[in-house]
């Protein structure tokens, strides 16, 4: 492809190039663009060190030096393959390291700029101290190379504080600018100080330098900390091929103040005035035409400066709408016709197309009353994130984001060609991507870094059809993946590692969070009451509001359980009057009953059930606890059992009372309560038990069985409640309320087929209460 200088009139509109021009230009255009668009080659991603790149430099034969001010090194590269030269250049030692950075950096670095002469590299270094040194590496990228040779300045020529600025402004000299607020011209071959500039006068603390640019045959500028710029020319004369002039050269000084450059909108009161881009136009020889932008400002400026007459005059370009510009990239014709632009990529990731030699605004913006002159031309360049980067040459424009993403475009009609995406690991969970910090861009060959990682990517031959041309005999496929076998194992180990960490860190984040809401939520649980407190706590109420009914209400209580407290109180519901006339008690005859109390503890009450005996043989249980007398027991008519009662004597035995069951209620289950019978019942009762004599061992007598049924039938007479057939006992009422009819049928209503337990168990009960009367 032949060498052709692509005219700038092209991008400018209005400026049409030559037919000439026009048949050079556009077939070499568009093999380009077919390179760069279908090209197959893969990108190299190394790291050449353990830290942020700060700058980068191309070495002849694709060799790179990669700068780090963290750990003050220069690490030496071959981008295309990926290989990193052992040993580091530092200001420390010979530079002949093996790179270990535990044993090869420097601290207090604070600015690193690269430059070089062929294949030797040139490093100026400057240090927090306010010392500058040079070092010289010849053959830098050979392995055999011998040491670098390091030089440092003098103590005298030092400056007073931090140096933040070094760069070269010829073959043989550089220009330093630090805190002090001076700025400095070295010469390179002995580090030696050949002018300083003088202190502002009427200032007491100096107003640090942080950026400075020039040319000694043009013009030196710095940018101070407060956005003030000052400029100085007629230096040519401090540097000669015989060395330094013996009377000192005539020197022109021009400050301009901030507000000169960058009119200050009337509603803003807060305006940064940090400088991000300074650039001094070549081409220009009559006067000094600077470039300036400062960040978080929607437009840079063009200052041209009278160097006779001092005259300044200030232009602004960009529209408040783009966004704050974050990146500048100028052009400058480099012929006499050619016209110079500006590249300009803002916070939104938009492109704008800026013609340098615009002497009037096209606009005015009526906010700020500001003149500024529109773009050319603008496009969206990224959706992702601002515009950190710009490079461009005759063929492509590259733009690298925020995100670390980088896009291709054709110079001329802005066609996105190739994208690529981010070399850079995925940043921790919280932690933002890095972005592109430099690019550089040859003719078919693109490296850029991004935060400590470097991308190299070559375009290679492509045919007619777009497919890529290898070369020579082809080898096997497994030779060819040999060289990116090991890399692709590489970058899988460390994308494993990082998935780990982001889910790692993931579930910490998770386990904080749900344990902060346990720890409350335990908190919460220990405030209140338990299951156990909240049923004792009802308890308790209930007792008040049956004690506060009891006081209330007039009537008798019935149906109260016998409370297991110790502390209860008793009263007299009603007294039992004996009958003159009649041995019947009356049904609304009720004893003294004892009544519960509220209880002063917080004890549980267990309810224990009813007491069931355990079936001793197959069959239905017969208990005389459960023995249903309403329901399968008939009680003899009033005048029997009165005349039954009254022939007993009421003075022996006291009453007997067995559970009975209110008539009027049709539930089976019994009242645990008792009723007391007349003094003629229990009369009675004894009197049947003195008949009574312990049983033989022979057969059982018929008087013994005929007092013992007197007597059982005695006291079941003096009963109040449910009434008893004469001749059925409770036993056999209750096996007929389990047999049903049958059961009926079978057994006998005479008290004599009784069970012989359940006799011997009431002959038993009836001596021991004869036995506690003959005590009495």
């Amino acid at each position: 492809m032949p060498n052709v200088t692509t005219p700038r009139e092209l991008v400018a509109e209005g400026i049409r190039p030559t037919l000439q021009s026009k048949q050079e230009l556009f077939p070499a255009l568009n093999a380009s663009c077919r390179r760069w668009e279908r090209s197959h080659n893969t990108s190299i991603t190394h790291t050449p060190h353990h830290s942020a790149v700060s700058g980068m430099l191309l070495m002849p034969e694709v060799g790179l030096l990669t700068s780090s001010v963290q750990y003050g090194i220069v690490a030496r590269s071959l981008p295309l393959t990926g290989k990193i030269l052992r040993g580091y250049l530092d200001t420390s030692g010979t530079g002949l390291g093996i790179g270990n950075p535990n044993a090869e950096f420097t601290p207090n670095v604070s600015n690193c700029t690269l430059s070089s002469d062929g294949g030797t590299a040139k490093i100026i270094w400057a240090f927090r101290s306010g010392e500058v040194a040079l070092m010289t590496a010849g053959r830098a990228m050979d392995n055999g190379r011998a040491a670098a040779k390091l030089t440092r300045c003098q103590v005298e020529d030092q400056h007073d504080g931090i140096v933040h600025d070094a760069t070269w402004c010829g073959s043989n000299s550089f220009i330093t600018g630090a805190s002090d607020g001076k700025v400095k011209i070295w010469e390179s071959r002995r580090v030696s100080c050949l002018w300083t500039s003088a202190r502002q006068e009427g200032t007491l603390i100096a107003d640090p330098c942080i950026k400075v640019t020039g040319s000694i045959g043009q013009c030196i500028v710095g940018v101070m900390q407060s956005g003030n710029i000052s400029v100085w020319a007629g230096l040519q004369d401090v540097l000669s091929d015989d060395g330094p002039r013996l009377t000192p050269p005539t020197i022109s000084e021009i400050h301009i103040p901030f507000s000169h450059v960058v009119a200050i909108p009337r509603h803003s009161n807060n305006v940064s005035h940090k400088i991000t881009a300074l650039h001094v136009d070549p081409v220009s020889s009559s006067e000094c035409v600077i470039l300036a932008a400062y960040a978080e400002h929607f437009a840079f400026h063009r200052l041209r400066i009278d160097l006779g007459t001092k005259n300044v005059v200030s232009t602004s370009f960009g529209e408040e709408s783009h966004g704050h510009i974050t990146a500048i990239k100028p052009c400058w014709g480099e012929k006499p016709g050619e016209s110079s632009f500006v590249i300009a990529g803002d916070l939104l990731g938009c492109i704008s197309i800026y013609d340098w030699s615009a002497t009037t605004p096209f606009a005015t913006d009526p906010a700020h009353n500001l003149p500024s002159v529109p773009a050319r031309r603008s496009f969206e360049a990224h959706e992702d994130g601002a515009v950190t980067s710009l490079a461009w040459n005759s063929y492509t424009l590259v733009t690298g984001s925020a995100r670390g993403t980088m896009k291709v475009w054709d110079s001329f009609t802005f066609v996105p060609l190739r994208t690529f995406s981010s070399p850079a690991a995925r940043p921790p969970v919280g932690r933002e991507w890095d972005g592109v910090s430099q690019i550089i861009l040859e003719r078919d060959l693109l490296i850029a870094s991004v935060g400590s990682r470097v991308m190299a990517w070559r375009a290679g031959p492509v045919s007619r059809r777009g497919q890529s041309v290898i070369k020579g005999k082809q080898t096997k496929k497994s030779k060819r993946r040999t060289l990116a076998k090991g890399y692709q194992q590489l970058e899988l180990h460390k994308d494993i590692i990082e998935s780990t960490k982001e889910l790692a860190n993931e579930q910490a984040h998770v386990n904080r969070s749900y344990g902060r809401e346990k720890e409350q939520q335990f908190t919460l649980n220990n405030l209140g009451l338990d299951e156990v407190e909240a049923v004792e706590y009802v308890l308790m109420l209930s007792r008040d509001e049956q004690e506060a009914r009891r006081l209330s209400s007039p009537s008798a209580d019935e149906g109260v359980f016998e409370p297991d407290f110790d502390d209860v109180t008793q009263r007299q519901t009603a007294s039992v009057t004996p009958a003159s006339t009649s041995t019947h008690s009356s049904p609304n005859s009720i004893r003294s009953l004892p009544l519960t109390s509220p209880s002063t503890s917080n004890r549980k009450v267990s309810i224990s059930p009813r007491f069931r005996p355990e079936p001793l043989e197959a069959g239905f249980s017969i208990s005389p606890l459960t023995i249903d007398v309403r329901a399968s027991v008939r009680s003899p008519p009033i005048e029997a059992r009165s005349l039954s009662m009254s022939s007993a004597n009421s003075d022996q035995f006291p009453p007997i009372s067995p559970p009975l069951s209110n008539t009027s209620t049709p539930s089976t289950s019994f009242v645990r309560r008792s009723l007391s019978g007349s003094p003629k019942t229990s009369r009675i009762a004894w009197a049947d038990s003195k008949k009574y004599t312990p049983p033989s061992s022979g057969s059982s007598s018929p008087q013994r069985i005929t007092n013992m049924t007197t007597a059982w039938r005695s006291s079941s007479n003096a009963m109040a409640g449910p009434s008893v057939s004469p001749g059925t006992s409770l036993l056999s009422a209750d096996l007929a309320g389990h047999a049903g009819p049958r059961g009926s049928e079978a057994l006998p209503a005479d008290f004599t087929d009784m069970d012989d337990d359940l006799r011997y168990a009431i002959e038993l009960s009836l001596a021991e209460a004869q036995s506690r009367e003959m005590r009495s």
